[in-house]
Parts: C-alpha cells; structure tokens; sequence
C-alpha cells in the first residue's frame, strides 16, 4: 500500500503506534530525544522493514534524525544504520558513522567492527574534520582502520 502522504503515516496505515509516532516526530525528536530513545525499543519486526521502506521517501532532516534515535537497539537497528551510512547526504552518513560506532563500542557483546566498513567511515572522517565523530575516531583506532 503506498503511502499517501512522504512525510508522515496516519493511524489507518500499517505500522505499530511507535512506529506512527516516531515517523511523525522524527525531525522534533533530534531536540529532545527521550520519548524517541524509549519507543524504539518498542518497534515490532515489521516496522523495522517499514522504516527502510520508507527512507528513500523521507527527507534528509528526517533521515538524519532516525541514524540518531535507532542507535539504541542494536541488532535491530543494523540494517537501517548501513543503509544511513551509505546515504547520499554527507550529515545522515556521517550521523550514521556515529551511531554504528558507538554500538560497536558500547556493545562489544552484541556487534563487532566490520572492517569493510572502515573505507566509508574513513573518508567520512576526511571530508568533515571539524565535526564531533570521536566515537568514530576511536573505532578506527582501536581496530586499526585508521590508516
């Protein structure tokens, strides 16, 4: 089923109600992000798949801001955060770049590094020197992707 309307779901739409919630406030969450950070932990499988589907169809502010709030659950967030990191916009992959790194660093338990990853995050970090991305500074010296 299409969606009628880009930039937000509406009730009768597919979808649990964090799920409606978290597309229609997504950019006013990057503020204050405590209501986002607790319904992601409440996404059902299908709304995961719900995000990726409907992330070419979102701004960039949007996008930006989903890279921020998914960082939380790990395992289910990976798929959407790899998509961010290779977005086109250079803030939702370099937000991307952070969250996945800081699940690397926080979560060893849970995710290890993917070297494969490490040319992306390095010429990330190349191209924006002035931006805070210390977690990824640290994953690329720690797993020795920093050359």
């Amino acid at each position: 089923m299409p969606l009628r309307n880009p930039l937000m779901t509406t009730p009768d739409q597919v979808g649990s109600d964090a799920f409606r919630w978290l597309d229609a406030n997504m950019i006013a969450s990057i503020d204050a992000p405590d209501e986002a950070f607790d319904l992601v932990f409440m996404l059902r499988p299908d709304d995961w798949a719900l995000l990726e589907q409907l992330w070419p169809d979102r701004p960039s502010e949007w996008r930006e801001a989903c890279a921020y709030v998914i960082e939380g659950p790990v395992q289910s967030s990976q798929r959407l955060l790899r998509l961010a990191l290779s977005d086109a916009d250079d803030a939702v992959a370099t937000q991307a770049a952070a969250s996945i790194c800081s699940q690397v660093l926080d979560h060893p338990d849970k995710i290890s590094f993917d070297a494969s990853l490490a040319p992306r995050l390095r010429d990330l970090r190349a191209r924006h020197p002035g931006r805070g991305m210390e977690e990824v500074d640290e994953v690329l010296r720690r797993y020795g992707g920093a050359g």
